[in-house]
Parts: structure tokens; sequence; C-alpha cells
């Protein structure tokens, strides 16, 4: 009994001495650096003439590390990559995912998105491309999208091959030399993103953007909520994303997040 009770006290001593390192070990990993992987995307993910890293994107994730009160890493890398980083927890997250079942086996999504993309059609100026109002009839079509996107209810129609062609690049500079050249007869892109590098590569009157049939109203296909998702492999806790969640609902109602946004039109 005596010798019990005397490793009893030796554990707990241990234990005692013990602690404190423990809380600092606990208190350095909470303070390790946000790595985020996320592809370039301007006027949201660019560089900008001095070569620093900007745009509404950017901010957005900058300032719910801040608000997490954690540093952050950003690493820009193509679309594809970035997934593969983040499933493989070599990232601790990604912006800006969208979400299907595939994802959800390894990404942690927040409850509330951080953007969204309002993606459209882009047409060469001066064909004319008809695809019936419920996307059904597209068997002669060929259209351009990007490696690794998702791109809503369209997906299916993508997916099940019902396009004439379906050419998976991995830039939207590809999608628009392709669409150019007749390679493809459509492309769908983010709409701001893609007028932005329309007007850099000085070919916005080049492509128009389709219009819904029988309107001249810009069609627009998905209107598609992305969030700032986190690798499954790199976060052990998922009740972390309550505190994402909060965070986000926080900058979108205290004006933060359209004063971010108000910036990059």
């Amino acid at each position: 009994m005596w010798y019990s009770c005397k490793r009893s006290q030796y554990f707990w001593k241990r234990i005692r001495l013990l602690f404190p390192a423990l809380i600092l070990l606990y208190g350095s990993l909470q303070a390790q650096p946000l790595k985020v992987v996320t592809s370039i995307d301007p006027p949201l993910v660019y560089y900008d003439e001095e070569e620093k890293l900007t745009g509404a994107t950017v901010e957005l994730i900058r300032e719910v590390a801040s608000r997490l009160k954690r540093e952050i890493s950003i690493n820009l890398v193509p679309w594809k990559r970035a997934l593969h980083l983040a499933k493989n927890g070599r990232s601790d997250a990604i912006c800006c995912a969208g979400i299907n079942e595939e994802r959800l086996e390894y990404l942690y999504f927040p409850s509330i998105n951080i953007t969204a993309e309002e993606n459209v059609f882009f047409v060469k100026k001066g064909r004319t491309i008809k695809i019936d109002a419920n996307l059904k009839a597209v068997s002669d079509i060929k259209i351009g999208v990007m490696l690794g996107y998702i791109y809503g209810q369209l997906q299916k129609t993508i997916d099940n091959d019902q396009f004439k062609s379906v050419q998976r690049v991995p830039t939207i500079e590809q999608n628009i030399k392709m669409l150019l050249a007749e390679r493809t007869d459509i492309f769908i892109g983010n709409k701001i993103v893609v007028l932005h590098i329309l007007k850099k590569m000085g070919l916005y009157d080049k492509v128009d953007i389709l219009k819904r049939p029988g309107t001249d109203e810009d069609w627009i296909i998905t209107d598609w909520p992305v969030y700032l998702a986190f690798s499954k492999k790199a976060l052990k806790d998922p009740s972390y994303m309550k505190k994402v969640s909060q965070i986000i609902k926080d900058l979108k109602e205290d004006g933060t997040y359209t004063s971010i946004l108000n910036k990059y039109e």
C-alpha cells in the first residue's frame, strides 16, 4: 500500500512538472501560421505592380486569420494542385472551394461561405451560339472548363458527356485562347475574374457574355457559394469550424466584408 501511494505521488508530481510544458506546446501549435493554398484569380487573388500578393479574397482570408489570432501563409498553385495539397494535409486550408460529395470526404466546411462565384458563358464576339434555357440540348457544343473546378447544376451535364467535347485546362488564359481559335464554342468562368483577365490581355472587345435566351441579360449559370475549407488531415478538431463560421459571420455583419469587396470593384 505504501509503495502504491509513493508511485501515485511520483506520477502526479511528474504530471505537474510536465503540465506547463504541455501548455506551452499547445500554445505553440496554435500560434503556427495558418497555411492556405489557392490559385491566381485576379482581381480576387493576384500580384500587384510591386509583386505583393493582394486581392479581395486575399484580404478576406487574412482578416479571418487575424481574428483567429493566427499568422497566415498563402501559397499559390494551380487549382487541382491546391485540392491535392489540402486533401493530403500538406496545407491547413484551401480557398475558395465549392462543396461536393468528394470534397466533403477530405475537407471541413464552415457553415458560412466566404464569397461566391457568378459563373457565365463566354463566346467569341460575332459568333451565334444557341443553347436552350434548360441546358439540355448541348450535344453540338464544345465547352471549355477549368481543371478541378465544379459548376453547380451544370456539372452533371459536363460529367455525363452531354456536350460535344469538354476541354479541361488549368488557366483562364488558355480557355480564352481556345475560344478565339474556335477550338471551343463557349467556356464557363467567374464573370468578374474573366473580364479582368480579358482587359489585361487586351482582348476585352473580342469576347462576349452569352445572354439568357430571349433576353438582353447576362446568363448567370451558377451563383456558387465558395468556402475557406479546412483539411481533415491537418485539422483534427472539427469544432474549430464553429469558430471560423462565427468569424466569417461577424465580418459580414460588421461591414468589413462589404468594405473589402468594394475596394476591388
